[in-house]
């Protein structure tokens, strides 16, 4: 991962580190890069280039390809939020709607798959109500993003300590609802 977001991601979820000392674990005991699931298997799938130019890609695809190799979750760090058209339901989220039902409708019956997607990072640009699309689907679990305790340092996203200081805060720039038709 070139860029770094999704390797991010990823450890978030699957990182694992049974190291202890100062230089693994925080000043209350907790160990840096312990994911939620550390004993969880990984897949990648890369569905956008590195140089953000215009490729030719199918969600139905991705998706499919993804279960074929055994993947029932599909994780999402990525979407669109842009002044005025934030909170809708658009054309992809109708999409994502259909393939949690059916990752894989080339095979017979339905495939379902669980499909997450970050809330979006323009809360504090926009002051409304900021989910970003194709996060707006109805099926999909849309997440926003909790501080971290950080105590004085500054994160690698530029996030300084007194943002990053109680966990169970959601952070000044994550998206949230409604979306545009009332859901939360």
């Amino acid at each position: 991962d070139e860029l770094g977001h999704g390797t991010n991601n990823a450890s978030i979820i699957g990182g694992f580190n049974n190291k202890t000392g100062a230089a693994f674990t925080d000043l209350q005991g907790f160990q840096y890069g312990l994911g939620a699931a550390p004993f969880v298997r990984i897949g990648v799938s890369k569905l956008f280039p590195d140089s953000r130019s215009s490729s030719s890609f199918s969600y139905n695809q991705f998706i499919a390809e993804a279960y074929r190799e055994g993947a029932r979750l599909s994780n999402n760090s990525w979407g669109g939020c842009e002044t005025d058209f934030c909170n809708y339901y658009s054309d992809d989220s109708q999409i994502f709607d259909a393939l949690v039902r059916d990752a894989d409708s080339d095979a017979p019956g339905n495939q379902s798959m669980s499909i997450l997607f970050a809330s979006g990072n323009e809360a504090d640009v926009l002051n409304s109500p900021s989910v970003a699309i194709p996060g707006t689907a109805k099926n999909v679990i849309t997440v926003g993003i909790s501080e971290n305790v950080r105590g004085t340092e500054t994160d690698g996203c530029g996030v300084r300590g007194q943002n990053a200081d109680n966990a169970q805060d959601v952070v000044f720039f994550s998206g949230y609802g409604p979306a545009e038709d009332g859901r939360n």
